[in-house]
């Protein structure tokens, strides 16, 4: 049977124990079953907190909200920290410690959505989810804010049958808070090493998975913040690296084959088909073209 809570809702963190809400709010909580950490389904308003503080605070479950009033600062657990503003979006993530603190002088306004780590980790395993990321600069269209407000009106009346179905509507709309977020100065960091590593040991067939295990960042959310950053794959982004130095190397007395080898090529004909696909000719026509026109 769901348990339900509404208003002031008491959602407790695991050190402190106190309320992280606030006494003026619109929340909803329910739980699918009896169990906060994987059962949870709770969405609102949260406005002036009464806790303007939580210090090194770690939920049972996975949290988002989305600040549109007000200025604070979240800290991860490594001590790095991130302004908040209207347009942030935050990540709670399940298990991890970290401190919100909010500026009591200025009006503040946040929407939260939040459901249990089983369906956070299930999302994290499809790729959907990238906890490297807890603070983005999300846009918040007037059709964002009805859906939030539709959210809160379906939860509070539901029975427990619509539940599951309300829970995976909230996922969608985390899904595509997420899809809206910008890159942020983290993320363009995190862009320019992939660059780096992408520009360097050309010899080394690295693949999309590989660079991002070696940056600890999910491999979707890698593969489609770099599309979106730099304009094309990391893959198709590498192998212009590779034909931009096989065109200096041409340059010089090297044998093609050997050029091919250097750049990570298996045979000198699948190095020239490569070449000719990118440059539009041959790797001997044009070396030959260049020597032309330096004589």
């Amino acid at each position: 049977m769901a348990r339900n809570y509404f208003v002031n809702v008491e959602l407790k963190n695991e050190k402190s124990g106190r309320c992280s809400m606030s006494s003026i709010s619109n929340c909803v909580c329910k739980y699918l079953g009896n169990t906060e950490k994987d059962g949870i389904i709770a969405c609102g308003y949260i406005t002036n907190p009464s806790n303007n503080s939580q210090i090194e605070v770690k939920n049972l479950y996975y949290s988002c909200f989305v600040v549109l009033k007000g200025k604070g600062e979240y800290s991860d657990e490594f001590g790095r920290k991130y302004k908040l503003a209207p347009g942030k979006l935050v990540q709670r993530l399940p298990g991890v410690r970290h401190t919100i603190t909010v500026n009591p002088n200025i009006q503040w306004k946040e929407y939260f959505l939040s459901f249990g780590s089983s369906t956070y980790y299930a999302l994290i395993s499809m790729g959907l989810l990238d906890p490297n990321f807890p603070v983005l600069d999300c846009n918040i269209s007037e059709s964002s804010q009805n859906e939030f407000d539709e959210l809160i009106n379906l939860l509070k009346h539901a029975e427990n049958p619509m539940l599951f179905s309300i829970s995976q509507r909230m996922q969608n709309c985390i899904l595509n808070l997420l899809s809206n977020t910008q890159i942020t100065t983290r993320q363009k960091r995190i862009i320019s090493k992939a660059k780096d590593l992408l520009s360097s040991n050309l010899h080394v067939n690295y693949t999309e998975h590989d660079i991002a295990d070696i940056l600890c960042i999910g491999y979707e959310n890698f593969r489609k913040n770099f599309k979106k950053e730099v304009g094309v794959s990391p893959m198709v982004y590498r192998n212009q690296q590779r034909m931009n130095a096989a065109k200096t190397m041409l340059l010089s007395e090297l044998p093609i084959a050997e050029i091919g080898e250097r750049l990570g090529y298996t045979d000198a004909f699948t190095f020239s088909k490569q070449f000719k696909k990118h440059c539009g000719k041959s790797p001997s026509v044009y070396k030959k073209e260049f020597t032309k026109q330096l004589f």
